[in-house]
């Protein structure tokens, strides 16, 4: 079964960015992410729901986003 991740960014001001997640198209959330310090804080513990593997896999895209210095609109994160 195919796991699913919806990012939209909703924000980005100086060091952080702020994206609204969708976890299966059921659970919302948001994730702030420093991509200097590589800290993130999410606000609403929605993903705390599901395997810890739906946060691994949040928090990887987002260091990657950061490693290429390119924050998308919106990106789906998909893994089996």
């Amino acid at each position: 079964m195919i796991q699913l991740i919806e990012l939209k960014l909703l924000s980005q001001s100086g060091n952080i960015v702020t994206y609204e997640f969708i976890v299966e198209s059921e659970q919302r959330g948001q994730v702030q992410y420093n991509f200097e310090s590589g800290q993130y804080r999410v606000e609403q513990q929605t993903i705390t729901k599901y395997p810890t593997s739906y946060l691994v896999h949040l928090i990887a895209k987002l260091a990657e986003f950061s490693n290429l210095n390119q924050f998308p609109n919106s990106y789906t994160i998909a893994w089996y």
